[in-house]
């Protein structure tokens, strides 16, 4: 994939502070912005009582569909503390994180469709060693692309999804799932 220009809308990578998340998701909200934040169930004790609750997946992270000038105008004429993601990988010092459409959409998918729960890592934090490629045939996954990985014999079998080098999404595969090695 070749960089997008600066007035191409791709998913841009966005920090958002933790605090201020809420504010910042209505206000682009109100200003009919595209944005995805990964969330997973939380379970709390409340007056004594366990409670599910939805929560970010990813601490200080959201994903905007937009191009840089309009991130960039958001951040000064709207006064929104967004601040773009920067790849710890890149040999330029402004190069934004973004993430193909393609990619983003099986990453929503995974995310947002998936009756398990899937868990979220930032990829620093994932111990999850790579395996085999994979393609799911069958079953709400069906063509997503991932690293197949089972642990040891018996074990559930889980995808394994990176994107952008931001996340990895471990997804368990339920046994009725058909997946197709890819040759790469």
């Amino acid at each position: 994939m070749s960089k997008p220009g600066r007035d191409e809308a791709v998913w841009y990578v966005i920090r958002v502070h933790n605090k201020t998340l809420d504010k910042v998701m209505k206000r682009l909200d109100e200003l009919s912005v595209r944005t995805f934040l990964p969330m997973c169930m939380d379970v709390t004790m409340e007056n004594g009582k366990r409670v599910k609750k939805p929560v970010p997946a990813l601490k200080d992270f959201i994903f905007i569909h937009s191009s840089v000038m309009e991130i960039t105008r958001l951040i000064e004429s709207e006064c929104i503390p967004l601040s773009f993601y920067y790849s710890h990988y890149s040999h330029v010092q402004h190069d934004a994180l973004w993430v193909g459409e393609r990619e983003m959409d099986e990453f929503m998918r995974a995310v947002s469709a998936y009756d398990r729960r899937p868990h979220v890592h930032p990829c620093g934090e994932a111990s999850l060693r790579k395996g085999l490629r994979v393609r799911v045939l069958s079953g709400p996954l069906a063509g997503l692309e991932g690293d197949y990985l089972q642990l040891k014999r018996g074990q559930k079998k889980r995808l394994v999804l990176t994107l952008a080098d931001l996340v990895v999404v471990d997804l368990v595969l339920a046994p009725e799932d058909l997946i197709e090695i890819l040759h790469s």
